[in-house]
């Protein structure tokens, strides 16, 4: 069996009867210009763009949906991460006083226009 087939294989086995689609690209491109082609192929209320070791909080999904369902203007809900070290440290992308709050607002604004 080769690496291909076992990640496809594996991908199937993981779907729980919800339906996700993989994709398998042979040629590299970059990540914005395989977003943004593979956003054009859905057709869907909603899109999660993850990564293979990204790693999605319990209740996360809901809120976002949540948020995004209560600004008619909204389009993308974009959030901080928890970046693990290889030495097990934390942190998150953007950066947080001691107590947690941020320290630079991340503000809503039209980004895309």
């Amino acid at each position: 069996m080769t690496p291909l087939s076992s990640l496809r294989k594996w991908t199937e086995s993981q779907k729980f009867g919800i339906p996700i689609k993989t994709v398998f690209k042979i040629e590299q491109i970059s990540y914005c210009s395989l977003f943004n082609e593979l956003l054009e192929e859905v057709d869907t209320d909603f899109v999660i763009d993850l990564f293979g070791d990204d790693y999605l909080l319990q209740s996360h999904i809901s809120k976002c949906v949540q948020r995004i369902n209560s600004d008619q203007d909204a389009y993308f809900v974009f959030s901080d991460a928890k970046i693990v070290q290889l030495d097990g440290k934390e942190h998150g992308f953007y950066e947080r006083n001691e107590f947690g709050i941020l320290i630079n607002k991340v503000l809503k604004a039209d980004l895309y226009s």
